[in-house]
């Protein structure tokens, strides 16, 4: 029996096809007959014919084999889909033929949409990017509008996004786009339900002048092709049920085109590196001022409205991704004849607010001295300002705040290896049947609540100060977020903050204290099954104190705290948590706007950019022994003098041995060049798209070394690619030879065992065994270069076998006639 597999996206439109989205996202062909398979067509069609026909030839399918093809671009018709104005179902058909029999075949339904319609965060939350439309005819006039609310207000009427340099001007920038927009008096239109994930069609700027109507999303789509067009960065924020817009202050970028952490952009807001605004107070016959909507627009990314937040989308990232706008059309709705060749009265602009300018690290030059190149990294290696959740956290659905009149205690317990669920507090009822408030703030002085909590706490609970709903949704978000950390970093990123630092940076008003954890107790979240609620216990790892902390006390407040700084106080049963609060309290007892606090707050922290700081801080000398790290350092500039030497890929049979490699898994001829270069001596960068055979590669080169008595260590930002070079080599024999430090199941006892097991295995492989299998492959080697040779080497009738095969296959059907060369030609006769 043979099946195609295929997994196709589910809506595609002209935006998708201008674009090279990805139509087809995998292709298999199995057989599960008895017989091989030879000389199979495999054919895509569509119905109506939005998508080209594409035809793969398949050689030979052999029995209970399995065929992934690789090449799945699969292209639209543009025309056609630029042409639809409402959306459509559509069939592709994929055929398997030999000759004319059809062994299999699969039809998949896929919805085409209209020309100006988006399919939803679902679907292709990116593509979103291509509806933003800078060279819109209806844009260039909100420029012109734009320059004259400048001109008009007595400033600089010239758009030119962030050539000044200042985030005020930015921002100005910003209010005289709000105000160009804001004198059209647009009519708010309701969008349809579920559209942030489902899609909805989109009025181009053009449609929405000639209309004066628009939804939010049509709004936020208008201010950001306005900024675009003006230089500034927009972003896009996707509510539930909501949309609005924003640009950045100054060229910076979110991490990536979509992110789904409302956290990136209240940093951004709080430095003043973006604004953000609510573009529905744009429409109406009265709209709002620009810095009102920027108030609710800062109230929807709030850590409280968290679970509304979908993802915030980065256009200039996206356009680097090969995002591009889809063009306008010419046509567009008659307006009236008075309409929008009437002078606009726009609103004033508002006074430009004191946002001061670029921070150092944009535009920076270039750093000229190794002293400078490894401070620029340092900088970028550990961020000391309040957007790092290590001096700024606030409870929120990933940051839970705890409720514990006794922190010490619960230290304790959590080190005893006790296992604490996390409940809400009791709810009782005031006498007119409402439930109590002050039951959920916990820090009210209540005695109750103490007794509560601290009898919680005897039963090995704790108690979180939030409401039963929210807590089951933030629990369950910090254990997948946990544990998919952990997967694709192999460290634990759960703590419990014991204590709390609030802290007010210098020369900041009263109101704009942060706070940061002081000690992060290592725990980890489990549960039994995916109906029950996760548990708390410690992890095994050590508890520390918040060192980046401490640096930013160093290097902000020339505060030194050396007690804390090299192993912390411990008491019968861990931490001593109270001597470590003490501690604190003396050392910052002095500073104005310092405050320790005993509050408890669980969530996540990672320490692998400080850990990273901290080595370039203190072993730069010791780094620099390494030639690479070295050239880096002093003179990047240059050509770098260590590189690897790496032989012709053509004279591998020639120059190296068989006995030389030692490959386990598959390779070809540049891959055999990367093994062997690798112990020649010598650096080299092993580049490649993904599914080329990077893991293989990186395997052979492990089991190449490891052979020749070296040590290797392999290390990678994902923990993913480390299990797959390791399985790999764990199939192959290797497994025991390799030290498994990454993993998170790694233990001393582990440790210890994978150490037995690889003294116990040192001699189950012999050389006499390994020069068999050398001979045996050298035999087969030279067997098939002797093939090719002969191929390809003319005879005596000044024509080579491959090209008497040619002519053969192409003059086929003509009437064959023997020639007999006679017997000096020897074996060298062939049909003509």
């Amino acid at each position: 029996m043979v099946a195609i597999q295929a997994n196709f996206a589910k809506k595609i439109t002209f935006a998708t096809a201008q674009n090279d989205a990805a139509i087809l996202h995998q292709l298999n062909v199995t057989n599960d007959g008895d017989a091989d398979l030879e000389g199979l067509t495999l054919t895509l069609t569509a119905s109506p014919p939005l998508l080209e026909t594409k035809i793969w030839p398949i050689d030979r399918l052999a029995s209970g084999g399995e065929l992934h093809i690789s090449n799945r671009e699969i292209r639209g018709d543009k025309d056609r889909l630029f042409e639809l104005s409402e959306r459509m179902l559509f069939d592709v058909t994929l055929t398997l033929t030999q000759g004319e029999e059809t062994l299999a075949a699969e039809t998949v339904e896929i919805t085409a949409l209209a020309r100006h319609e988006w399919g939803g965060g679902h679907h292709m939350p990116e593509m979103l990017a291509a509806f933003v439309m800078p060279n819109d005819p209806a844009v260039s006039r909100v420029q012109k509008e734009a320059a004259g609310l400048l001109e008009r207000a007595g400033r600089d009427p010239a758009l030119n996004g962030y050539q000044s340099k200042s985030k005020s001007r930015s921002w100005e920038l910003a209010s005289a786009v709000w105000g160009a927009v804001t004198a059209r008096r647009l009519t708010y239109a309701v969008p349809p339900a579920s559209f942030e994930t489902q899609g909805q069609k989109v009025r181009t700027p053009s449609e929405i002048e000639s209309l004066g109507l628009a939804t939010c999303l049509d709004t936020t789509l208008l201010f950001a092709a306005a900024f675009e067009a003006i230089g500034l960065y927009p972003v896009i924020v996707l509510t539930e049920g909501h949309a609005f817009c924003g640009a950045w202050l100054q060229p910076k970028n979110l991490p990536t085109s979509t992110v789904e952490d409302a956290a990136e952009l209240r940093k951004a807001f709080d430095l003043n590196e973006m604004v953000l605004f609510e573009t529905t107070l744009a429409t109406g016959p009265a709209p709002a001022a620009f810095e009102n909507a920027i108030r609710e627009a800062n109230r929807q990314i709030r850590e409280d409205r968290e679970g509304a937040f979908i993802y915030a989308l980065d256009i200039r990232n996206a356009r680097g991704r090969g995002i591009h706008p889809i063009p306008s059309v010419t046509e567009v709705i008659e307006t009236s004849e008075d309409g929008l060749d009437e002078p606009i009265a726009a609103a004033a602009l508002p006074s430009k607010p004191s946002l001061g300018d670029f921070d150092d690290d944009v535009d920076a030059p270039e750093p000229e001295t190794p002293a400078e190149r490894v401070e620029l990294w340092k900088r970028r290696l550990l961020d000391l300002t309040r957007r790092n959740r290590l001096l700024n956290i606030r409870p929120s659905l990933g940051a839970i705040s705890i409720f514990c009149p006794d922190p010490a205690s619960l230290e304790d317990r959590l080190a005893d290896g006790k296992k604490l669920r996390i409940v809400t507090p009791d709810v009782t009822v005031e006498d007119d049947g409402a439930p109590d408030p002050a039951l959920y703030r916990m820090r009210t002085g209540d005695d109750r609540h103490e007794r509560f909590a601290e009898e919680a706490l005897g039963r090995n609970q704790i108690v979180a100060t939030t409401d039963p709903k929210s807590l089951e949704k933030g629990i369950v978000q910090l254990y997948r977020k946990a544990r998919a950390e952990l997967e694709e970093g192999g460290s634990n990123t759960l703590f419990l903050g014991l204590g709390m630092l609030r802290w007010r940076p210098k020369g900041q008003p009263e109101g704009t204290a942060a706070s940061a954890p002081l000690l992060l107790a290592p725990v980890k979240l489990t549960r039994g099954s995916a109906l029950s609620n996760p548990v708390l216990q410690k992890h095994d790892d050590d508890t520390v104190f918040n060192l980046t902390l401490l640096e930013m006390l160093r290097q902000d407040f020339e505060l030194e705290i050396p007690e804390l700084a090299n192993g912390l106080p411990e008491d019968d049963s861990g931490i001593d948590v109270r001597r470590v609060w003490e501690i604190m309290r003396r050392r910052v007892r002095d500073v104005p706007g310092f405050e320790v606090t005993e509050d408890v707050i669980l969530s996540t922290f990672s320490f692998a950019k400080y850990l990273m700081w901290k080595d370039l801080s203190d072993r730069t000398a010791q780094l620099k022994e390494s030639s690479f790290v070295r050239h880096l350092i002093d003179n990047p500039r240059d050509p770098f003098p260590h590189g690897a030497t790496f032989i012709n890929p053509k004279e591998i049979d020639r120059t190296i041995d068989p006995v030389a490699l030692f490959m386990p898994l598959n390779a070809d001829s540049s891959q055999i060049v990367a093994v062997h270069a690798s112990a020649q001596g010598g650096d080299f960068v092993l580049e490649g798209p993904p599914g080329t055979g990077k893991s293989e590669t990186i395997g052979n080169i492990i089991a190449h070394n490891l052979a020749l008595g070296r040590k290797v260590l392999f290390v990678s930002e994902k923990m993913a690619a480390l299990e797959v070079v390791f399985r790999r080599l764990r199939d192959h024999g290797l497994g025991d030879f390799c030290l498994e430090v990454h993993s998170n199941r790694s233990s001393k006892k582990g440790v210890i065992d994978q150490l037995a097991a690889a003294w116990e295995q040192r001699g189950a492989e012999t050389a006499e065994a390994w020069a068999e299998k050398v001979e045996e492959l050298r035999r087969l080697r030279d067997g098939l270069n002797d093939l090719v040779r002969a191929l390809h080497t003319p005879g005596l009738s000044g024509i080579t076998p491959r090209q008497a095969i040619g002519r053969v296959l192409r003059h086929g059907d003509s009437h064959p006639v023997d020639l007999d060369w006679g017997p000096d030609l020897g074996d060298d006769r062939v049909k003509s």
